[in-house]
């Protein structure tokens, strides 16, 4: 819809900005025993100095993983006209001086069939265990949202928990 208005958008996402290369996550989760899953695993300053890099409309180096190497890229990026900017990902509420926040009422359940079809991890009972953890960790997050949607990504007013109707333009 943005782009039909001549709006630019980027997105910067979250997944990109794991302090524990792909490589070596896995490992680095397993003896830890799970215990570092969540917000922690993630380099928020780097996210910011991104989001600075937008608001000062210039040049940026972003992470971009890499998911057939696993490997993490460097892509320059450039963001003079940018417009809006989205954070996408499981911890994206989280970031500090944005505009709205969104909730996503979705577990891993339910993204569980996109995630083996991209091919993100391996689909044995570790890879199982990080998500589990996850999802208590989003759900605490839940109370930041300035909107809720539910899993039919219908838009909800946060007190009332009901539908909000969204008018779409032409």
């Amino acid at each position: 819809m943005l782009k039909a208005q001549s709006i630019r958008v980027k997105i910067l996402h979250t997944d990109n900005y794991h302090r524990i290369y792909p490589l070596d996550r896995r490992e680095h989760r397993i003896s830890n025993n799970y215990e570092l899953v969540g917000v922690e695993e993630y380099d928020w300053d780097l996210l910011h100095r991104n989001i600075d890099d937008f608001r000062q409309n210039r040049k940026g180096s972003v992470p971009c993983i890499n998911i057939i190497t696993e490997e993490v890229d460097e892509l320059v990026t450039d963001f003079n006209n940018i417009r809006v900017l989205v954070i996408d990902g499981l911890y994206a509420i989280r970031t500090e001086r944005v505009d709205l926040r969104v909730f996503i009422d979705l577990t891993y359940h339910e993204t569980k069939l996109s995630q083996l079809l991209r091919g993100k991890e391996p689909a044995d009972g570790y890879r199982w265990s990080a998500p589990e953890r996850e999802h208590c960790h989003v759900r605490s997050l839940m109370r930041l949202a300035d909107l809720h949607a539910n899993r039919n990504y219908q838009v909800l007013d946060p007190a009332s928990r009901q539908s909000i109707h969204v008018k779409r333009s032409p």
